[in-house]
């Protein structure tokens, strides 16, 4: 998966501005994906661990976790997940020490968010596996692109699936050069997809028969 895919994918995260964590990284993608996923990993039993302290009537420690927790998401740019923290924070600073339905609600809210970036990077270290999984093919690779013409031909929305389906061989195999197809795809701009890729499939008909070219 390439740096704009990462970014696209992060930026569709509700409540996170990856634009913001990304300038605190200085725009480099792959040291911000792994501090994100250092966020949730080391991070992950923050909500369990604040109850133990509360338990045990360690109330600094358990506004220290708190305290982490939401710089760490105010610096990679996951504000609902800083919000929820900041909230948390302010009512663990009012804590008598006494059980509270609205602690536990709160604390289920800093976990709700956790939860949802654990998600989004479990779909992109998926995507990953499956694109490096993959070895390039180009008859098979062609064979795709030849039956997504014939699709986009009869504007059928069979092109999709396919496309989806065989992402990763496609990019194996081409690179760069089925981004903008797959772009065209998934808004349903059949013409200009159509056009992509016979412009593709013409480049591999002259690559695998440079005779056409000599006249």
């Amino acid at each position: 998966m390439d740096d704009r895919a990462i970014r696209e994918k992060l930026e569709a995260i509700e409540g996170m501005d990856a634009q913001a964590g990304l300038r605190n990284m200085r725009g480099d993608v792959a040291g911000y994906l792994r501090l994100l996923r250092q966020l949730d990993t080391t991070h992950s039993e923050d909500m369990p661990r604040l109850n133990q302290r509360l338990e045990n009537k360690k109330i600094k420690e358990a506004q220290h976790i708190v305290h982490t927790l939401k710089g760490a998401a105010g610096t990679l740019g996951f504000k609902t997940l800083q919000a929820a923290a900041g909230v948390l924070e302010e009512k663990l600073r009012a804590h008598t020490g006494k059980g509270s339905d609205e602690l536990s609600r709160l604390m289920d809210a800093v976990s709700i968010e956790q939860e949802k970036l654990h998600q989004a990077l479990a779909l992109i270290n998926g995507q990953a596996e499956i694109e490096n999984a993959v070895a390039a093919d180009p008859k098979a690779a062609r064979n795709v692109i030849e039956h997504l013409v014939k699709l986009l031909e009869k504007d059928d929305a069979a092109a999709n699936t396919l496309f989806l389906e065989s992402e990763a061989l496609l990019k194996k195999t081409y690179g760069t050069e089925v981004e903008q197809l797959g772009q065209q795809i998934e808004v349903f701009d059949y013409p200009a997809a159509l056009a992509t890729a016979e412009s593709i499939y013409s480049s591999l008909t002259v690559t695998e028969n440079p005779q056409l070219t000599k006249e």
